[in-house]
């Protein structure tokens, strides 16, 4: 027989002790574990480092001078999701909820067949960006460890992306200058420009997925840099 899965560990923010039992219930119900319960939005920050919740239901209107809004918005530094429980629905109180990055908004009065699918959607939605966080820190390090200068251009946007290597490669802080086609195009030497634009035409308009050349680009010290440029050519409609 498979171990069982732990239960989501919630944590309640409710200024109504009615209504804060009330939802306690429901999730017991639901097969989720309560792991704490308060009224203050300080105290919620507080208990939500300590006590590490997969999951915090935040009511907006808090007993203290913390409202939900802002306990969700410390809260969610902490990699903690947070799913507003409220009855307020004007567009100033939304529009400020936005900002806390909430993982969703449930309007009072609710029942446990609203409750839990809001809950699923949450927890998931936490679980993937946790993924995606750690393969974006596992290509950082990936290009980190190649030491060459990443990069990306979109022929569609006009615009352009490049790693920090790529930029360090050429002595600037990253960003330290507006990452367009052009820009690139400047810091080319006089003698390789016409080449490299001749090169990447006919790589584009042709049948092939790879892009090479090899051309030099100025250091900001002020000599040139000699590169090899490999790119995967990726077409749509």
């Amino acid at each position: 027989m498979p171990p069982l899965l732990p239960r989501p560990r919630i944590l309640i923010v409710e200024d109504e002790i009615v209504v804060a039992r009330d939802i306690e219930s429901q999730l017991n119900l639901l097969g989720y574990e309560t792991v704490g319960r308060t009224a203050q939005g300080t105290q919620a920050v507080l208990l939500a480092r300590e006590l590490r919740p997969d999951l915090v239901l935040m009511d907006i209107k808090l007993e203290g001078e913390m409202d939900g809004i802002e306990a969700a918005s410390s809260i969610h530094t902490e990699g903690i999701p947070v799913v507003f429980l409220s009855a307020m629905v004007d567009v100033d109180t939304v529009s400020r909820a936005k900002r806390a990055i909430p993982f969703g908004y449930i309007i009072k009065p609710f029942s446990g067949r609203e409750l839990q699918p809001a809950i699923e959607m949450a927890l998931h939605r936490h679980q993937i960006e946790r993924m995606l966080a750690r393969s974006e820190e596992r290509m950082r390090l990936i290009f980190a460890g190649t030491q060459s200068g990443i990069w990306d251009r979109d022929f569609c946007l006009r615009s352009c992306f490049f790693a920090p290597s790529w930029w360090q490669m050429l002595g600037y802080e990253a960003e330290a200058l507006p990452a367009t086609p052009q820009f690139e195009l400047e810091l080319t030497h006089p003698e390789d420009r016409d080449r490299v634009e001749q090169t990447l035409t006919q790589q584009l308009t042709s049948s092939t997925s790879v892009y090479e050349v090899e051309f030099r680009l100025r250091h900001k010290a002020g000599h040139y840099v000699p590169v090899l440029a490999r790119g995967l050519i990726l077409r749509d409609a």
